[in-house]
């Protein structure tokens, strides 16, 4: 049975307000942590527009709050948090994916809960052991060969391709094809999904965009990506 339950909100305004200036990221995923000190000084991922979606976003170096494993960011004026949904499961509220986007493409990164869920925070199947391979396989999808990729120092594989025209979408997710709560995807989509293995987790670091938007969006997604480091 389905239980489409959707809410959209921000997360709670920020109590941390110092910012630090942001100038254009590396092109190369960094391989050092982040040192403890200074990294309380950053302001959360949540105060990227204020608080509000319609407030302006400002260029600077951002943490998140809630998701784990914790990571920091760097972006340029414009980015925002992207259609944060809010899913219940239970009586608990999770919070397992970051969207970021400046309004032709969105970076997501993820923790899946599950897979293929009905809608946003249902009980879908049980996130496979070898994300990688099931993601291979998966007919929604036309992906090219998993290749090594390092992001933030940390290992994992990546696949490029595109959403099936054909792939399995649900007009309760705006004809859309959910993976997982946090990664939803429309048929032509390019996408580029990178899973780490962080803590013991499956951590995805999904980029998307529109195919006719993809190589634009690329130069300006990969320095955010390159950005990334993961947080003690």
């Amino acid at each position: 049975m389905r239980h489409p339950i959707r809410v959209t909100a921000l997360i709670a305004a920020a109590i941390l307000l110092a910012a630090c200036s942001a100038g254009p990221a590396a092109t190369t995923a960094p391989s050092a942590t982040a040192a403890a000190s200074g990294v309380t000084s950053l302001p959360f991922a949540d105060e990227m527009c204020g608080g509000s979606q319609s407030s302006p976003c400002k260029a600077g170096t951002y943490q998140t709050r809630q998701f784990k494993p914790a990571f920091s960011f760097t972006v340029h004026d414009g980015w925002r948090i992207a259609r944060l949904t809010r899913t219940f499961v239970g009586a608990g509220e999770t919070a397992i994916g970051i969207p970021l986007s400046p309004g032709t493409g969105e970076i997501v990164v993820t923790v899946p809960s599950s897979i293929e869920p009905p809608a946003p925070g249902d009980a879908g199947a049980n996130v496979p052991a070898d994300l990688v391979a099931w993601l291979a396989s998966n007919k929604n999808f036309t992906l090219g060969a998993a290749e090594a990729v390092t992001i933030g120092g940390a290992a994992g594989q990546q696949l490029e391709g595109t959403v099936a025209a054909d792939a399995k979408v649900d007009a309760q997710d705006a004809g859309g094809y959910r993976l997982s709560d946090y990664l939803l995807f429309k048929p032509g989509q390019h996408v580029r999904l990178a899973v780490l293995e962080i803590g013991g987790a499956q951590v995805v670091v999904a980029t998307v965009a529109a195919a006719a938007d993809w190589d634009a969006f690329v130069k300006v997604a990969d320095p955010v990506i390159a950005s990334i480091t993961w947080l003690p």
